[in-house]
């Protein structure tokens, strides 16, 4: 039978989240001393939830949506905040914002069944005590001019969350957030302060926490009962609208395995300039993530712990191959796991090779593809053995 072990491998679960979900007007204020934003130069509409919805919707996933909420602030709660915003004493946001048009938002948003609300931040900054932008690292201080590194002030970071619940239960919204996405990302930090995060995040129900850079080697990494996990990016602009994901080719391959499957791009990447407009690409990414799916070693993602359960075994499990059978070690994926009793993953075996018994568990087909199959694992014990 050969080396069965090229023909066998536990892939990555693609999970899609999209930065900065929230906004309303979209502009690039960066030039004005203000934030980013989503890079979009208009108004977000209504429309462009719906398009995030039906996506979702179209691929049997939550998609998860990091929320920046400070264009929400509807009672002014950021008035004072010295730090959060470019205006820290004459903050008025409740005498700016429209609010049937915020409404139709949230309605919009509230209704969408595969839609995972994330804590991203307020106005995506950290701004001095005369509204000067430092950077957009919003829950950081950079310790000297060159940005290479940071400090976190524990006060202000459980400020700024409790800030972003004050705005996220004026509105109502319905979700227990359980993703934390820190603004761009955690690469001027160190280890000692994501235990500081941690500590603060995992009471009030954050499970997940995924990020681009990240301050450790390897794609994930258990924090307390948080699994952080690095994200994979795509190679398009984050302020890129109009974008026609038929040109986006796969993101991994058998050469180039995806990382971790968590593929983090941008709202603005998935709308158009006309947000009636939305819904003409939907098919196009929809294909593009079906094409991602015939990758072996990926399968999509159905939530964010979905894709965090499977990369446990992805990450830990040893694999090992005897003359007709696959032997499965699962005692350091058992270890390591942030959530427990969780026992389903997933496993592909190229055309060809087709599994007769399983021993420790439960198999069943989970889909077929044109040159592998994805199996369900259910096992009861940490040593799985397949026989072929």
């Amino acid at each position: 039978m050969g080396n069965i072990l090229d023909k066998i491998t536990i892939p990555a679960a693609f999970q899609l989240s999209l930065d900065d979900v929230g906004w309303h007007d979209g502009r690039d204020l960066r030039t004005i001393g203000q934030a980013s934003r989503s890079g979009l130069p208009r108004n977000h509409h209504p429309l462009d939830y719906r398009m995030l919805a039906e996506l979702g919707k179209a691929l049997d996933m939550k998609i998860v949506c990091p929320l920046c909420l400070g264009d929400w602030d509807k009672d002014n709660f950021l008035r004072g905040q010295v730090g959060i915003t470019h205006k820290p004493y004459t903050w008025d946001r409740a005498s700016e914002i429209d609010l049937e048009y915020a409404k139709a938002c949230f309605e919009e948003i509230e209704s969408a069944e595969y839609i995972e609300y994330a804590i991203h931040g307020l106005l995506h900054g950290r701004y001095d005590e005369n509204g000067k932008r430092i950077w957009e690292r919003e829950y950081f201080t950079p310790i000297d001019e060159t940005k290479k590194t940071s400090y976190l002030d524990t006060n202000d970071f459980k400020n700024r969350l409790e800030l972003f619940f004050k705005i996220y239960d004026s509105w109502g919204f319905s979700q227990k957030p359980r993703v934390f996405v820190s603004p761009c990302g955690m690469a001027t930090t160190n280890l000692d302060m994501m235990n500081e995060m941690a500590e603060i995040l995992e009471p009030i129900g954050i499970k997940y926490w995924t990020n681009g850079s990240l301050p450790y080697k390897g794609n994930l990494k258990t924090f307390g009962g948080i699994a952080s996990i690095r994200e994979d990016g795509g190679n398009v602009p984050w302020e890129a609208y109009d974008f026609d994901p038929t040109y986006f080719t796969p993101f991994g391959d058998e050469k180039k395995p995806i990382r971790s499957g968590v593929f983090g791009i941008h709202w603005t990447n998935f709308l158009h300039y006309n947000p009636e407009n939305n819904l003409d690409s939907l098919d196009a990414w929809v294909d593009f993530f079906h094409r991602q799916s015939e990758v072996f070693g990926a399968l999509l993602s159905k939530d964010i712990a979905f894709a965090a359960n499977q990369l446990y075994y992805k990450v830990f499990a040893k694999l090992e191959t005897g003359e007709n059978n696959c032997i499965i070690d699962l005692s350091e994926t058992q270890a390591q796991k942030n959530i427990k009793g969780n026992n389903v993953f997933y496993i592909s075996f190229k055309n060809g090779l087709v599994p007769k018994s399983i021993e420790g568990g439960e198999m069943k087909l989970y889909e077929t593809h044109k040159e592998f199959s994805n199996y369900e694992i259910k096992h009861n014990t940490d040593k799985v053995v397949i026989t072929f």
